[in-house]
């Protein structure tokens, strides 16, 4: 929308004149209007959060009053006293970090995976695959046990004081598809332990003391794996690519069992000590003078099983050298972009916008024993609760505008239940869930004698439907469940405990999660939407006033000549 303010100099003229533009003036010349631009890139005044208040006082201010009301269609504030009208435009919405992952936990300490849970990625529109579904957890106590598969990239801050990551070989075992992290640990008690039948198909850093162990399986590196703290054990291990060891001291030991076979190069700070046989394929470099061999095998041979020829093995090689021959870590998988919790009393209207399916701060399809059916169009809503009957179905039409349903108490959506999300358009559905008064699980999907509770979206695009949880609630999805959209509850940055998450037997999520992921298992899986890497949290419009992207200010300068 463009507001011309003329301001007129000068003396009279005649009745016969010139008109000539004289100048033009950029008032904003490099105006991108973007808000996240760096402020040397970018004039743009409207930061993120920010509103535009414009007044117009004039003779004619009633006439500016109806332009304003037919043009913006917002609310407009005339005072007759001062001749002025005013409206209120939004800038830029504030927003969270991007949804760059299956699933996000800032705490993480109680987590456990298994039993053939999983993550996976898909695209709503179609087109080509994808290999994103990351999982982030700050630790993950209860660890990672029997058949997962991870699509993605794993990412463990800090190693736990207890737990392990062990691969069933009976059921396919665990799979991490893309590169894995393990941080330093909590505590130095005990060497953390990877055992069982566990790949690793990308490039993989651990931080500390660790064991690798057959256990049943073998645990199969199919790229380079870096080691950042002490080998206590590696037995029955398959490296595809280069092993590279450095713990930070040349005394620290690297103790390879039988059975373990690396086909790149074996790279070492510190002490090699060999039992039984181990098979290398490529180069040694270690910093130390000598390799111990020990225990009735051969030793350290070839790909051929031939003892390992001396002109392949590098020993006292200076530092600079041998770390020279290393893979880089993968330290900068560390975020420090941690969600903060979300402000509930901040996002709490007043007072609800009515519709016909609501009576006072109820839905007219609370669980009552009868199947019905109720919508809610574009507006602002605050409800006492969402609870769905059995069979109930809640239509969300986003056709004429985005949605925000504040919810003081609990959301429950029980067997053959339907939350539907209407509208193939950028609008989207925001829940704010306080959780008073719901008791522990504040947010509750499950399905009992009939089919699971589900939330859909038009082609299952998860960024139309988004629930904001208070970190202190907890989430369950239970039996045969599905969800499509994003729980968002994270605690307050950097530590925050954010809300429990329990996905369990058969549930699906096609979005992701970020909040504290106290369990994952029983068939349960996160369909990561690729597109939510360009998608942030708390990022959907204003229902109630209009929007200004950016603003553009230029002067014109017209000469009037008799």
């Amino acid at each position: 929308m463009t507001i011309p303010l003329v301001t007129v100099t000068g003396k009279s003229v005649d009745d016969k004149v010139t008109v000539e533009r004289t100048g033009f003036e950029e008032i904003l010349p490099k105006l991108d209007g973007n808000p996240d631009t760096s402020s040397d890139d970018s004039v743009n005044p409207l930061e993120r959060g920010t509103e535009l208040r414009v007044t117009v006082q004039s003779e004619v201010y009633q006439a500016w009053g109806s332009v304003f009301e037919q043009r913006i269609g917002t609310d407009v504030d005339y005072d007759p006293s001062t001749e002025r009208v005013s409206f209120t435009l939004d800038g830029p919405p504030t927003r969270g970090p991007p949804i760059t992952r299956a699933a996000f936990s800032p705490r993480g300490t109680g987590t456990h995976i298994g039993k053939f849970a999983g993550t996976t990625c898909y695209r709503p529109t179609g087109g080509s695959s994808c290999t994103a579904a990351d999982v982030y957890l700050k630790s993950a106590n209860d660890g990672f046990a029997n058949c997962f598969t991870i699509e993605g990239d794993l990412v463990v801050e800090r190693l736990p004081d207890s737990g392990s990551l062990y691969g069933s070989p009976g059921c396919g075992g665990a799979v991490i598809e893309g590169q894995s992290f393990f941080g330093e640990r909590l505590s130095r008690s005990s060497a953390y332990e990877i055992k069982g039948d566990v790949t690793f198909e990308g490039y993989t850093n651990i931080r500390d003391r660790v064991e690798l162990l057959e256990a049943g399986g073998g645990v199969h590196f199919k790229d380079d794996v870096r080691i950042d703290g002490k080998v206590k054990k590696m037995r029955g291990v398959t490296v595809d690519g280069s092993l590279y060891f450095d713990q930070g001291s040349s005394s620290n030991e690297l103790k390879i069992g039988d059975g373990t076979v690396i086909k790149g190069d074996l790279v070492a700070h510190g002490r090699i000590k060999v039992s039984d046989t181990v098979e290398v394929h490529g180069e040694i470099y270690t910093t130390n003078r000598k390799i111990t061999e020990s225990g009735g095998g051969d030793g350290l041979v070839d790909e051929t099983g031939n003892s390992k020829p001396s002109s392949e093995i590098h020993k006292s090689h200076p530092l600079s050298q041998v770390r020279g021959e290393m893979r880089r870590d993968l330290t900068h998988m560390i975020t420090s972009d941690r969600p903060g919790r979300v402000d509930m009393s901040a996002k709490e209207p007043a007072t609800g916008d009515p519709a016909p399916d609501l009576t006072g701060a109820t839905l007219d399809c609370d669980a009552d024993g009868t199947a019905e059916t109720c919508r809610l169009g574009a507006g602002t809503y605050k409800l006492d609760h969402l609870i769905l009957g059995h069979g109930d179905e809640l239509e969300l039409d986003t056709s004429g505008g985005s949605i925000k349903i504040y919810v003081e108490g609990g959301v429950e959506v029980p067997k053959n239940a339907h939350i539907q999300v209407l509208g193939n358009n950028p609008n989207q559905v925001e829940v704010y869930v306080e959780g008073q008064g719901a008791g522990s699980d504040t947010f509750h999907m499950y399905s009992g004698s009939g089919a699971g509770g589900k939330v859909t979206t038009p082609q299952d695009k998860a960024s139309k439907f988004w629930v904001y949880m208070d970190p202190s609630d907890e989430v369950r999805l239970k039996q045969d469940t599905s969800f499509t959209g994003v729980i968002y509850g994270p605690g307050n940055a950097p530590d925050g405990d954010g809300v429990d998450i329990y996905l369990d037997k058969q549930s699906t999520v096609k979005g992701a999660v970020v909040g504290n992921f106290e369990k994952f298992t029983n068939l349960a899986t996160v369909k990561y939407d690729a597109t939510l890497q360009n998608k942030y949290a708390l990022a959907a419009g204003g229902a109630a006033r209009g929007q200004v992207a950016y603003l553009r200010t230029s002067a014109r300068v017209v000469s009037v000549d008799s």
